[in-house]
């Protein structure tokens, strides 16, 4: 642990708060294969990380209850005595790896409000209290300040540099690669879809009024504009979406897909669905490996876009289908 900080709960939630608010700005700046696909020598993703942060702050909970941090950590006493923290971080790791895109955003955002939440109940005494104040067991007698600022915003800064460094090694993404996340993210999809009743697709909303069928169109209309891309046709012309709305940013866009097509039988956009996503997994194989990794302005030069092609497919299948999956349960639980 570092040298603590002195500081009052209220300065050590807002510097929590502004590292928090800064790393996630950071993280926006990242293209779901960005987080997802590059590893570090260690095998660890972008994701990888920000899961590790969220463990560790998720270990905070019980320990300011007084009790063991091992349970939610998975580590055993005898790994953790050995203080060995390569080997710890590391068993962590192999335990969250297959986390999806949203499986950890939801894991990630509701530690962090809880953690915050467990903070606000703390005095500005409790802060200066020894470790083996709250761990009895502990030969550890700094103050648990110290602990707190380690595993909160300056473990945020640390892992920031980790991914900058994996976000920066361009290694090629192969096309094998690529289609097996697709297909997984499209089989999870399908998986979840296929559970639902026809009145669970249909029936019930959420609180802008979509459907589950209103989110399934709405995932393929972005993927037929990703085939229109691929095809080197302007991507708003062909969703046939006005400018100003198209430059009016996505809830807009996404507000006229929805009421074009909220009419449409359950049938026919299962059919458009499965007909564009059949059409797409034959460009991406059609695509040289040397595509997929170049900048996109360089695969079409109508496009200024520097992300390269592989990034673009990333964001408009499986990123998006996991980012769609926990709204469209909640949909069909109401």
């Amino acid at each position: 642990m570092t040298d603590a900080q002195p500081m009052t709960v209220a300065e050590l939630l807002a510097k929590i708060d502004q590292g928090w608010n800064d790393f996630n700005a950071y993280l926006l700046t990242l293209t779901p294969p960005q987080v997802t696909i590059p590893t570090d020598p260690a095998g660890w993703t972008a994701l990888d990380h920000v899961i590790h942060i969220a463990d560790w702050e998720n270990s905070l909970i019980p320990f300011l209850d007084k009790e063991s941090r091992l349970p939610v950590l998975g580590i055993d006493a005898a790994t953790w005595a050995e203080g060995n923290y390569d080997k710890i971080n590391g068993i962590m790791q192999q335990r969250s790896k297959n986390k999806s895109l949203a499986e950890a955003r939801e894991y990630v955002m509701g530690i962090h409000q809880q953690l915050v939440d467990k903070l606000q109940t703390l005095s500005d005494e409790d802060l200066y209290r020894p470790y083996n104040y709250y761990q009895p067991e502990s030969k550890h007698t700094s103050p648990i300040i110290s602990l707190l600022q380690d595993d909160t915003y300056n473990h945020y800064e640390e892992h920031k540099a980790y991914i900058a460094i994996i976000v920066a090694d361009r290694t090629p993404i192969s096309k094998a690669l690529l289609l097996a996340s697709v297909q997984k993210g499209w089989n999870d999809l399908n998986t979840f879809l296929n559970g639902l009743t026809d009145e669970q697709k249909t029936v019930p909303t959420d609180a802008a009024g979509w459907t589950v069928k209103d989110h399934m169109m709405h995932m393929a209309v972005w993927e037929d504009g990703l085939t229109g891309k691929l095809d080197k046709q302007n991507r708003r012309v062909y969703m046939d979406i006005e400018e100003a709305t198209w430059n009016s940013g996505d809830d807009p866009i996404n507000a006229v897909i929805q009421q074009r097509y909220k009419d449409l039988p359950l049938a026919e956009v299962e059919q458009r669905r499965q007909s564009i996503h059949s059409k797409l997994l034959k460009q991406i194989d059609d695509l040289s490996e040397e595509t997929l990794q170049s900048p996109f302005g360089a695969y079409d030069p109508n496009s200024p876009s520097e992300r390269a092609v592989y990034e673009y497919i990333g964001s408009s299948t499986y990123y998006h289908y996991a980012e769609h999956l926990p709204w469209m349960a909640a949909i069909a639980e109401s």
